[in-house]
C-alpha cells in the first residue's frame, strides 16, 4: 500500500496553515555567476561578509602536537600562526612581527 502524506489533511473542517503547501526552497541548485571567480569587488565583499565572520579552521591539534610545534595559516591577505606553547596550551598569532610588520615564518609547519 502507497500513502501520499501530501494529501492528507492535518486540520479537517476548517482551513489551516498546515494543510498548505510549503514554499518551494532554493538549496543553490542554479549556475554560480561566474564573476565570482575573478571580480575584485566580488572578493572584497565575500572577504568582509563570509570569510570575516565566520569560524575558520587553521589547522587541526595533532599538526600541534608537541610544544614549539607551529603551523602557518594563509587565507586571503591575513597569515595567522597557530602553535602549541610551553603552557600546553593552543595559541594563534598573526604572522607579523609588531614592530616592522615582517613576516615571521615563512614554512608551513615544524614538528
Amino acid at each position: 500500500m502507497k500513502l501520499d502524506f501530501e494529501e492528507w489533511n492535518i486540520h479537517v473542517g476548517t482551513p489551516h496553515a498546515f494543510n498548505e503547501r510549503a514554499p518551494r526552497i532554493d538549496n543553490g541548485t542554479e549556475r554560480p555567476d561566474p564573476r565570482r571567480y575573478y571580480d575584485r569587488d566580488f572578493m572584497r565583499e565575500e572577504w568582509e561578509k563570509v570569510f570575516c565572520k565566520s569560524w575558520l579552521l587553521a589547522c587541526s591539534v595533532s599538526d600541534v602536537a608537541e610544544p614549539g610545534d607551529f603551523y602557518k595559516f594563509d587565507i586571503g591577505p591575513e597569515s595567522i600562526i597557530v602553535v602549541r606553547g610551553d603552557d600546553g596550551e593552543v595559541h594563534a598569532h598573526y604572522n607579523a612581527c609588531p614592530h616592522r610588520g615582517s613576516r615571521l615564518v615563512t614554512t608551513e609547519h615544524a614538528r
